[in-house]
């Protein structure tokens, strides 16, 4: 089954709870290794410090419990809760922060808006326009940076993490082709700007999608891969006022 006709039977309700699963097993991994996120730096805490490092666990725990509930009842308050209690942990978290949690903190700002997109259509649309220039800014300040980067445009950075990722030994006679993906991958990166274009944005995504799927099974980053797979499938199907 090809990946247009996957897409075309999502529907916005799936997606949303698709988002929730997601987001239940990443939050779950930093649950199972609480002591690693969260490592108490300095003995000389304050009141609120000591309090949150004493009931971690039943923040998170509750925390988690939030996100399944979720995907049964959407409301306007618990993605609030949810958001203000990712805070916290973002606050006190020990410095291990990359890609898939500063996305995870983005998806759980926009639910606020748009988690109750039944009965909030003015809020999901601003919800998604949102999360558009949210997604837009991050794909192209990545593409401005490789940009200023002559390893990336000449071919040999995109080699050197296919030899390093896959335990392959490709010779340095193949950047030709490396070059060619790396250019594509920067023209699409910084093509995201158009991503407000209703018909840009459905010949955009499906290839941002395909992107994804590629750093998901080469690069070994699932959560990162599956959460902008959703993002971008919150922007393609997002509800029309109609339709809701």
């Amino acid at each position: 089954m090809c990946l247009k006709s996957i897409v075309s039977k999502l529907n916005f309700e799936v997606i949303l709870n698709i988002a929730y699963i997601t987001l239940f097993f990443f939050f779950l991994e930093r649950q199972i290794h609480l002591s690693y996120y969260f490592t108490i730096k300095s003995s000389d805490l304050n009141v609120f410090q000591h309090v949150f490092y004493n009931y971690i666990y039943y923040l998170h725990s509750l925390f988690l419990g939030l996100i399944l509930l979720s995907i049964r009842y959407k409301n306007n308050i618990t993605p609030i809760i949810l958001f203000l209690l990712n805070l916290i942990f973002i606050k006190y978290q020990s410095g291990f922060l990359y890609g898939a949690d500063q996305l995870a903190s983005r998806l759980l700002l926009v639910f606020i808006f748009i988690n109750n997109y039944k009965k909030s259509p003015i809020k999901t649309i601003i919800g998604v326009k949102l999360l558009t220039a949210m997604v837009a800014a991050m794909y192209f300040h990545a593409g401005i940076e490789k940009v200023f980067h002559p390893e990336w445009i000449n071919g040999k950075s995109l080699l050197s993490l296919l030899n390093q990722y896959l335990g392959l030994n490709i010779n340095v006679n193949f950047t030709y082709l490396t070059m060619i993906i790396s250019i594509i991958t920067i023209g699409t990166q910084l093509s995201s700007i158009f991503l407000f274009h209703h018909k840009i944005k459905k010949i955009l995504i499906p290839i941002l999608l395909l992107m994804h799927i590629g750093i998901i099974f080469i690069f070994k980053l699932p959560f990162f891969g599956i959460l902008c797979i959703i993002a971008l499938l919150i922007i393609l199907k997002q509800p029309r006022k109609k339709e809701i």
